[in-house]
């Protein structure tokens, strides 16, 4: 018999969440949606305040004078009359990426969904699958026993026995075999929520300082 013990890889919950489809793409629409706030602020009147002071006098002598002080303030408002065309043309661009990008992630999110269906299904298929298996190798092992115990008393010839053998060994490595496919699809449903995690041979950030053979 094949014995197979599952082991799932730790990880943080927070870091697998942002793998995920849904949240690694949400930050892909800040940017649009501001581009079409900047798009609309276009349509707007611009109000803008300037100022300005001096020194005024017909004589150079009161320039330096409290009465020779001049200031000015006002407000200018510029309306965008002339630039609607190029306002509307802006915005409707900015806006057409945007549902572009929508689109895309829509499409994104329904093929997660579908993957991860497909994985349920697939896992669930094969651990019905594996119950079976694993009573036929259970029953073929028992198989061999008894093929054994009648070659020794003379019942069967030897080659009964090779038979029994040959019949447990397949009904063996399709179970492996299965087992192998389940452990692939529980992968593959790990990484599509968003798991992931790295081989602790390959994290050369894991060893210890000083743990080096000189």
């Amino acid at each position: 018999m094949v014995g197979t013990a599952t082991r799932h890889p730790s990880g943080g919950g927070v870091a697998r969440g942002r793998e995920c489809p849904d949240r690694s793409g949400a930050g892909l629409f800040l940017p649009h949606i501001a581009r079409i706030g900047q798009a609309r602020a276009y349509f707007f009147p611009t109000l803008s305040i300037t100022g300005q002071g001096g020194l005024q006098s017909a004589e150079f002598a009161n320039w330096f004078s409290g009465n020779s002080a001049n200031f000015s303030i006002g407000p200018s408002v510029t309306l965008p009359i002339f630039l609607g065309g190029t306002n509307v043309a802006r915005l409707e661009a900015a806006e057409s990426r945007y549902q572009q990008m929508l689109e895309g992630y829509q499409q994104t999110i329904l093929l997660a969904f579908r993957e991860v269906a497909d994985l349920l299904v697939s896992i669930h298929s094969r651990t019905e699958q594996l119950a079976r298996q694993r009573e036929q190798a259970t029953a073929a092992t028992a198989a061999v026993g008894l093929a054994e115990v009648r070659y020794r008393k003379g019942l069967v010839n030897y080659l009964d026995v090779l038979d029994a053998q040959r019949t447990m060994l397949a009904a063996e490595t399709q179970l492996a075999q299965t087992e192998r496919a389940r452990l692939t699809d529980m992968v593959g449903l790990y990484k599509a929520l968003g798991g992931g995690w790295q081989t602790p041979g390959n994290n050369l950030s894991a060893i210890p300082a000083g743990s080096a053979t000189h």
